[in-house]
C-alpha cells in the first residue's frame, strides 16, 4: 500500500515537531488504529511512549525529547521551569532538563521527564516558541 495524503500530513506535521507525532494528532487526521499499527509493524513509525510515535531518522535532540514529552503528558502540558528557562534563553542551564507543568490527574509520566501538577496556570502564563506551548519569562522566572 503506498502513502496516503492521511499519512503524508501526518510526516508533515512530525517534520514540525522534530519527529514525533501523537496518536490523537494522527486519528485526527485520517489514519486509523489498524494502520498505525501496521507502520509501527513495518518499522516505518517507532513507538517511544504511550500514544506518541517517532519517524526513524529523525536526530535524537533535546527539543524531540521536549516534544515526546509534551505529546505524551496531552495539550493541555506546558513546557517550564528549566526546559523554559533553556528555550527562552533567560541564562544557562547545564544539561538537557525536560520540565513540564501539567494538570492535576495528568496520567503518568515517562522516565527523564520532570512533571509538576500546577492549578494556578492562566491562559495569559502561556505563549508558544518553536510550536511547543512553553510558561511566558515572567511566570518562568517565578
Amino acid at each position: 500500500m503506498g502513502t496516503t495524503n492521511a499519512e503524508l500530513a501526518v510526516e508533515r506535521l512530525a517534520e514540525r515537531q522534530h519527529g514525533a507525532v501523537s496518536r490523537a494528532q494522527v486519528l485526527e487526521r485520517g489514519l486509523r488504529a489498524r494502520r498505525i499499527r501496521t507502520l509501527v509493524d513495518s518499522g516505518r513509525w517507532r513507538r517511544v511512549a504511550p500514544g506518541v510515535y517517532l519517524f526513524p531518522g529523525a536526530p535524537d535532540t533535546w527539543e524531540r525529547r521536549l516534544w515526546v514529552a509534551h505529546l505524551h503528558a496531552g495539550p493541555e502540558s506546558v513546557v517550564s521551569h528549566r526546559s523554559a528557562t533553556r528555550l527562552e534563553r533567560l541564562g544557562p542551564i547545564e544539561g538537557d532538563p525536560v520540565d513540564l507543568v501539567v494538570p492535576p490527574g495528568a496520567r503518568a509520566g515517562i522516565d527523564g521527564v520532570r512533571r509538576f501538577r500546577v492549578t494556578d496556570l492562566e491562559p495569559q502564563h502561556v505563549t508558544t516558541l518553536r510550536g511547543l506551548p512553553v510558561t511566558r519569562p515572567a511566570r518562568t522566572i517565578v
